[in-house]
C-alpha cells in the first residue's frame, strides 16, 4: 500500500502530474501479502485499468492509481480551459525562464509585436527590447522578485518592423512544485491610444495654462491701466474745469461786445449785420459747450449744485416749446403741446429748463421736414410725466443703451452730419437723477422716438392754466 508520507508515493504522484510513466516494485496488500510486483503508473485511465487486470492482487494500489489518473485528467482539462483563455485574450501573454528564454507566446503577442510563436519560442525576451534600453528588463524583474509577487510598469517595446509601442507589463513569478521561482509570466497591454489621449490632454492643459497666464497678464495690464486712469481722472477733471473757465471768460466778453455792436446795427450795412449774427450764434454755441463741459466736470467730481425752489413745470415746458418754434417753423413741422398745471415742490428751474430745451431741440433736429413733434405733461400719482414724441429717424437698438453716455453720437447722426457734442442727454440724465427722477426712451428706426421724464411733483394751484399749443 502506498502512503502519502512515503518517498515512493511522492515520486509516484509527481510522475502522474507530469504525465510520465513510473516503474517500481510495489508491495500490494489485499487480504495477504502477495510479494513484490512491478507496477506501471500512467496518466491514461485505459492503461491503468489494464495494469489493474494484470495485478489483481494489488487492487488497492490499482484503485489508487486510477484515482490519481482521474485527478490528472481533471487538472489537464482545467489547464486546457486556461490555455484557451490565454490564447484568445486581447492582451499579449508571454512566459519565459529566468534566463529570459521564451517558453510561451500567445496570439495576442503575435498581434502586438508581429512575431509568430514559432519565431519567438526559445528566443530571448531581449528581442523585443529597444536597443537603447539596457536596464528596464532586469530592473523590473529584480523588483518583482523582491516583492515576491506581481509587479506592473509602463515601458516602450519594439515590434518586428522596428517601430516602438507603449505597453503596460504585469510580471508574475512562475513556481515549481517545491515553490521555487523558475520563470516569469508577463501580461503585456498596448497603451498607445491611452498615451496619445494623455498627450493630447496634456497639450490642451498646457494651452489652457498658457491662456490663463495670458489672461492673467492682460488682467494685470488692465488693472494697471485702470489705476493709471484713476490717477489721471482728477487731473483730467481739473484740466477740463480750468480750460472751460478760461474759455468762458473771453467768450462772455466777446458776447458782450457783440451785443453792444448789434444794438447799433443801423450803423452797419446788411451784410456786416449778417456776419455779426453768425459770430454771435457761434459764440453762444461755444459758451453753451463750455458750460456743458463745466457741468460734466462737476458731476464727475460729485459737486453738482442745484438751487431748489418750487417750480411751475407748465411754464418751463411752454418756454422750451417757444425756444424751438423758429426751427420748427423753418422745417414746416407740426408742433403740438398739451400740458396740465403741474408744480414741482423742489427743483432747479434753470437746470430743468436745460433738460427740456435739450430734449425738445433733439426732437426737432432729428425730425425731417413735414414731420411732427408733440409734448405732453401730466400727473401720474405723485410724479409728473413729460413725454416728447417725434416722427424722426428713430434710433437703432444697439445705440439706445449708450445714448446717455457722454460724447456718444449715433452712427446715423454722424452719417447725416447733424451737429452735436454728445453731451446733451448725458447732462439731462444727471440733472433728472439729481431731482430723484428718471429719464428713458422708446424708439424704432424709421418710426420716431419718445423720451419720457418722471419727476416728483404735485398738482398746480387753481390759478395755473393748462398750456395747449399747436403749430401747423
Amino acid at each position: 500500500m502506498l502512503h502519502g508520507s512515503d518517498t515512493k508515493y511522492r515520486m509516484f504522484r509527481a510522475a502522474l502530474l507530469r504525465g510520465r510513466t513510473w516503474l517500481t516494485p510495489v508491495c500490494a496488500l489485499a487480504c495477504a501479502t502477495v510479494g513484490a510486483s512491478w507496477f506501471i503508473a500512467d496518466t491514461m485511465v485505459e492503461r491503468i485499468a489494464m495494469v489493474g487486470s494484470v495485478l489483481a492482487s494489488a487492487s488497492t494500489a490499482v484503485f489508487f492509481a486510477v484515482q490519481l489518473a482521474r485527478e490528472v485528467n481533471r487538472r489537464n482539462e482545467r489547464l486546457l480551459a486556461l490555455a484557451g483563455i490565454v490564447e484568445t485574450t486581447g492582451d499579449a501573454v508571454v512566459a519565459a525562464k529566468l534566463d529570459r528564454t521564451i517558453t510561451a507566446w500567445n496570439s495576442g503577442a503575435e498581434n502586438l509585436f508581429g512575431y509568430t510563436a514559432e519565431e519567438m519560442l526559445g528566443q530571448s525576451v531581449q528581442r523585443i527590447v529597444p536597443a537603447g534600453d539596457t536596464t528596464s528588463l532586469q530592473a523590473n524583474l529584480d523588483h518583482m522578485l523582491e516583492k515576491d509577487g506581481m509587479h506592473t510598469y509602463e515601458v516602450k517595446r519594439q515590434r518586428k518592423d522596428g517601430s516602438l509601442v507603449d505597453v503596460e507589463i504585469t510580471l508574475s513569478p512562475l513556481r515549481d512544485l517545491s515553490g521555487d521561482v523558475v520563470g516569469i509570466s508577463s501580461i503585456i497591454r498596448d497603451i498607445s491610444e491611452r498615451r496619445q489621449f494623455e498627450g493630447e490632454r496634456e497639450q490642451l492643459l498646457e494651452r489652457e495654462r498658457d491662456a490663463r497666464r495670458d489672461a492673467e497678464y492682460a488682467r494685470s495690464l488692465v488693472e494697471e491701466q485702470n489705476r493709471h486712469l484713476v490717477e489721471l481722472d482728477p487731473m483730467k477733471d481739473d484740466f477740463v474745469a480750468s480750460v472751460s473757465h478760461e474759455l468762458r471768460t473771453p467768450l462772455t466778453s466777446i458776447n458782450g461786445y457783440l451785443d453792444l455792436m448789434l444794438e447799433d446795427d443801423e450803423d452797419f450795412p446788411a451784410t456786416q449785420r449778417q456776419y455779426l449774427g453768425v459770430v454771435r450764434r457761434n459764440s453762444e454755441r461755444l459758451l453753451r459747450l463750455v458750460g456743458d463741459l463745466l457741468f460734466v466736470a462737476q458731476v464727475d467730481a460729485g459737486r453738482i449744485s442745484l438751487e431748489m425752489t418750487a417750480v411751475d413745470l407748465t411754464g418751463l415746458v411752454a418756454d422750451a416749446v417757444e425756444g424751438v418754434r423758429p426751427v420748427a417753423e423753418e422745417k414746416h413741422l407740426e408742433l403740438v403741446a398739451d400740458v396740465e398745471p403741474i408744480e414741482i415742490p423742489q427743483a432747479d428751474a434753470l437746470r430743468l429748463g436745460q433738460v427740456l430745451d435739450n430734449v425738445l431741440s433733439n426732437a426737432v433736429k432729428f425730425t425731417p421736414a413735414e414731420g411732427s413733434v408733440s409734448v405732453r405733461a401730466f400727473l401720474d400719482g405723485t410724479h409728473a410725466v413729460v413725454e416728447v414724441e417725434d416722427t424722426g429717424m428713430g434710433i437703432a437698438p444697439e445705440d439706445q443703451a449708450r445714448l446717455f453716455d457722454r460724447f456718444f453720437r449715433t452712427a446715423a447722426a454722424g452719417h447725416m452730419a447733424i451737429p452735436g457734442t454728445g453731451l446733451g442727454l448725458a447732462i439731462a440724465k444727471a440733472i433728472v437723477e439729481g431731482h430723484d427722477g428718471t429719464i428713458s426712451l422708446a424708439s424704432e428706426p424709421g418710426q420716431g422716438t419718445t423720451v419720457r421724464l418722471e419727476l416728483p411733483a404735485q398738482s398746480g394751484s387753481t390759478e395755473s392754466a393748462r398750456y395747449v399749443e399747436t403749430l401747423l
